[in-house]
C-alpha cells in the first residue's frame, strides 16, 4: 500500500489545530480519497530536532513513497539527515507550500511538499493529501 509520512515540527497555536483536524478526519474515515494512501503521522513536539536528526528515524521515512514536512527547520534537518544533493521543485500548491521530486540520499526519488508551520487552514493536510493522492500514487 502507498504511504505518506507527514512530519511536523511546528509548535505553533496554528499547527496545533490543524494537526486535530487531521487526527479527526483520520479517525473518521473520511478523507474521500479514491485508493487512499496508509497515513504515518509524526508530530514532533520539540525544539532540538533530535528526532528527525536520527537515522533510524530516516529509514522509517524510506517506507513512505511522499513526504509532507511542515516547519521550514523540520524540513532541513530531515532532507540533511538524509544526505540529499538538491530537490527538484515542481508546482507550488498554495503560496509559500512547493513540491517536488528530493534527489540524492536515503529519500532519493521520494516526492515532497514544504510548507512552513503556520500556513494554511485547518484542513490544509487534508489538501495536501488529496494533492499528492492525485499527482503521485
Amino acid at each position: 500500500m502507498d504511504k505518506i509520512g507527514i512530519i511536523i515540527g511546528s509548535l505553533t497555536v496554528i499547527t496545533e489545530k490543524q494537526v486535530e483536524y487531521l487526527k479527526r478526519t483520520l479517525r473518521s474515515d473520511s478523507l474521500n480519497i479514491k485508493n487512499c494512501p496508509e497515513i504515518k503521522l509524526f508530530y514532533l513536539q520539540e525544539t532540538d530536532f533530535s528526532t528527525v536528526k536520527d537515522m533510524g528515524f530516516i529509514s522509517l521515512l524510506m517506507e513512505c513513497n511522499a513526504l509532507i514536512m511542515s516547519g521550514g527547520e523540520t524540513a532541513f534537518c530531515v532532507l540533511n539527515t538524509s544526505g540529499f544533493n538538491y530537490l527538484e521543485s515542481e508546482e507550488q500548491i498554495l503560496p509559500l507550500i512547493s513540491t517536488g521530486t528530493v534527489h540524492g540520499g536515503m529519500l532519493d526519488g521520494k516526492r515532497y511538499v514544504i510548507k512552513g508551520g503556520s500556513l494554511g487552514d485547518d484542513d490544509i493536510y487534508i489538501k495536501l493529501i488529496q494533492h499528492l493522492s492525485i499527482n503521485t500514487m
